[in-house]
């Protein structure tokens, strides 16, 4: 077999560093010819470094020790550098399927000598792991910034093209983080006399213990600095303020997180109303520091001088709704369009749908702030467009949506079951389902199943009796309608114990999906309310969407959809794509519906309704000001550290650092066959656009935060978890100096300081720390 790796190969290779595992085009559409000029280097692989860390050495210099990997076929990172070098070469073959991407460390890394000493240690160890894994770098070339589990280069992502009638076209969708007036915040002290800016950690100067008078104190201080914060408290409106208690064995610090969002005040008829700001918000960190609340962080991006005349409607809901449709020629009436040149055949347009109100905010579109009413609607295949009507002018706009996408008495009892998998890759099992409602023949639920997934039907209760997969926070739906009956169908008498099971033949692969969906999503929702520290309660409001299992219309793909708060995931794909010079590639993609991908986007839900606004309702009789505000299509964090903070759930969740382990089903190597792992070098690029790349450098920041012997897993979790659903950051470095600030004592020392600014580096960000000043106890 050859040795020289063909173009089908290497575009094989650039499909498996662009999968996406959320709010992406269909991975089919993705493949793009890979120029001969990156063909991956055949030189035999460097020696194993001599500096790896062995096992048993602790990382003294920067603070900690790392424990050896949990994880069946991924090496440690001390224990990597103990396996002997991969073979030189790669071999592939059209006809004999796909082969697995070599792949090294991440060029573009700061200059050894610019490096912590053990810095350098830790880096050629887990170069050693990545090698023994992944396989040897490439010679003599310096890489572009790309997921870490390969090392080659692709064409931009290409998504689904647009069919729309004749003369329509679309506009660029509006991106808040380049709109112009904005004031931005980017403040972290990292003591309580660290100076940033000529500005140093305000003290709130009240009772900690009283969150009401703290977070009153926080609006009084943005009230008196709107030149420091960038406009005043009335332009706020609050999303989250959680107090997150510290780890009393860590001297951790608690930690108040507040979370603004911009709003404006307008009027419309008599009354006043109000509209989000699109990208305008606050975040704020305050440590409880010898007793003290001491606002340490502020982070955000808020627009000042928008005026409240663009807020004044100019046209009728029902005239602004027609201004959509008109914006794409919506609907088809009949003869009259193909007059004026917009011929449409009925069976083209039979997937087009009308514009659907789904929010209404301020944002800047064509250099100007404006008040819109947004509507989905759909082009003449079905595929989403977003059109925003300007309410004062009744100017309409249009993008594509693709880059959106949150009993009585004692009867008999029972297990209710479904058979799933346990692992991204273990067989299909019986799965007791928590939470789960149990109806009876009317079709109430007389019962609901515990976390062991047993119940107990009342003694008066007729059946037959049913479960589904619907329960406490979530229904599925399977999409594929040749399967069986998502339910299990059962009679049951005073006195007897029976077993309900969902997929009883226990095969069918996307039965198991389904079962899987509703199962992890329960387990991620559970696990974030209780080890991963958010206590507030709207992670546990059931999707309206629900989930959305076997699709079809996307391939090796998953992902949230918040205009329809939904989880969705694919069926298993075969892709076949033809490169530049003829040769076919066929690529095998496992159901996306596995533990490691829905607890994945299972976060990016929860990120979602965490930057929600949910304001009280009016008094009976009066009008809702804030009718337009409850719900909102996106959420604050970057699109970078919400791939991040999605990824790195899920690795804590299960304690294993790979998300979609085996997920390619013909990769040549089994051990290259997922999609990202945490034991990755990626450097952080802020002008990647690939969200999933920027993310990969947080993701393998908080597996190595994990593997520290002094943090552990749920220690790691405490850290890494409310901190950034909370805080919202806007930026992978932010994300990792609020993960910083949350190890903090209560005497505002930072014990892991060094460690965090090690790892941080190790990945390309920089986290500048004060040396230790002998005034940290000064507010005593």
């Amino acid at each position: 077999m050859s040795k020289n790796p063909s173009a089908a190969f290497r575009a094989a290779l650039a499909f498996l560093i662009a999968f996406p595992l959320s709010c992406a085009p269909a991975a089919a559409e993705m493949l793009a010819s890979v120029p001969d000029r990156i063909a991956p280097s055949l030189a035999a692989p460097p020696a194993v470094p001599p500096g790896a860390v062995p096992l048993d050495q602790t990382l003294t210099e920067l603070g900690g020790a790392l424990e050896t990997s949990r994880t069946p076929g991924i090496p440690s990172i001390a224990a990597a550098a103990q396996l002997p070098p991969p073979q030189a070469g790669l071999t592939s073959s059209a006809e004999a399927g796909l082969a697995a991407p070599a792949a090294g460390p991440r060029a573009g890394a700061a200059p050894a000598a610019a490096r912590h000493p053990l810095l350098q240690r830790l880096s050629a160890a887990v170069r050693a792991g990545a090698e023994a894994v992944f396989g040897p770098p490439r010679a003599a070339q310096r890489l572009p910034l790309v997921p870490a589990f390969a090392r080659h280069i692709i064409a931009p992502q290409q998504r689904q093209q647009h069919r729309l009638r004749p003369g329509v076209e679309l506009d660029l969708m509006p991106d808040p983080s380049s709109f112009a007036g904005a004031v931005k915040l980017d403040r972290f002290h990292f003591g309580v006399d660290h100076i940033v800016d000529d500005q140093k950690p305000v003290d709130l100067n009240v009772d900690p213990t009283n969150a009401q008078a703290v977070y009153e104190a926080v609006l009084q201080e943005i009230d008196a600095h709107p030149e420091k914060y960038g406009v005043g408290a009335d332009d706020l409106q609050n999303s989250v303020f959680e107090f997150v208690p510290g780890d009393a064995q860590k001297k951790q610090a608690g930690s108040y997180h507040a979370l603004f969002r911009q709003i404006k005040k307008g009027r419309r008829g008599s009354g006043d109303y109000y509209l989000q700001v699109a990208g305008g918000s606050l975040s704020l960190d305050i440590k409880i520091i010898n007793g003290r609340p001491i606002l340490m962080a502020s982070e955000g991006q808020l627009f000042p001088g928008i005026g409240p005349d663009i807020m004044t409607p100019g046209f009728s809901d029902e005239q602004l709704q027609q201004k959509a449709a008109q914006r794409l020629r919506m609907p088809v009436t009949g003869p009259q369009d193909a007059a004026a040149g917009h011929a449409v055949q009925p069976e083209a347009a039979s997937k087009e749908t009308p514009p659907v109100l789904i929010a209404r905010q301020i944002t800047q579109i064509a250099d100007q702030w404006r008040a819109v009413w947004i509507y989905q609607a759909s082009d003449l295949n079905g595929l989403p467009v977003i059109v925003a009507v300007d309410i004062h002018t009744g100017e309409a706009f249009a993008w594509s949506a693709q880059g959106l996408r949150i009993a009585s008495g004692a009867g008999a009892s029972g297990l209710a079951e479904g058979r799933g998998r346990k692992t991204d890759t273990g067989n299909i099992v019986p799965l007791a389902l928590s939470e789960l409602d149990v109806y009876d023949a009317s079709g109430q639920v007389i019962a609901v199943t515990d976390e062991n997934g047993r119940f107990t039907v009342p003694q008066d209760a007729r059946g037959p009796f049913t479960i589904r997969l619907d329960g406490k926070y979530s229904e599925v739906k399977d999409m594929d309608s040749g399967d069986g009956p998502l339910k299990a169908t059962f009679e049951a008498k005073p006195g007897q114990t029976i077993t309900a099971l969902i997929n009883p033949g226990g095969d069918d692969e996307n039965m198991a999906a389904a079962v899987n969906g509703y199962e992890y999503y329960d387990k991620t929702v559970n696990w974030l309310s209780s080890t991963g520290g958010i206590a507030n309660p709207r992670i546990k409001e059931k999707l309206r969407g629900g989930q959305r299992a076997n699709r079809s219309d996307v391939q090796a793909n998953a992902y949230y959809d918040p205009t329809t708060d939904s989880l969705n995931f694919a069926r298993r794909a075969i892709l076949r794509r033809k490169t530049k010079d003829g040769r076919v590639v066929t690529m095998i993609a496992e159901n996306t519906d596995e533990p490691s991908i829905i607890e994945h986007e299972s976060t990016h839900r929860a990120v979602q309704v965490i930057a929600q606004l949910r304001l009280p309702a009016p008094p009976e009789g009066q009008a809702d000001p804030y009718e337009y505000v409850r719900w909102l299509i996106e959420p604050v964090m970057d699109s970078g550290v919400n791939e991040g903070i999605a990824d790195i759930v899920s690795m804590l969740l299960r304690d294993d650092p790979v998300i979609g382990q085996g997920f390619w089903l013909n990769a040549k190597d089994p051990g290259k066959d997922f999609i990202r792992t945490g034991l990755n070098t990626t450097q952080y690029d802020p002008k990647n656009p690939d969200p999933h790349a920027r993310g990969e450098a947080f993701m393998g920041f908080g597996w190595l935060l994990r593997l520290a012997n002094e943090v552990g897993l749920d220690y790691a979790a405490r850290l890494l978890v409310p901190t950034t659903i909370y805080g919202q950051p806007l930026s992978v470095p932010s994300a990792i100096k609020r993960v910083v600030l949350a190890a903090m004592t209560s005497e505002g020392l930072l014990p892991l300081g060094q460690l965090m600014q090690g790892l941080a580096a190790r990945h390309g960000v920089t986290v500048s720390l004060p040396p230790s000043s002998p005034n940290a106890n000064a507010l005593k």
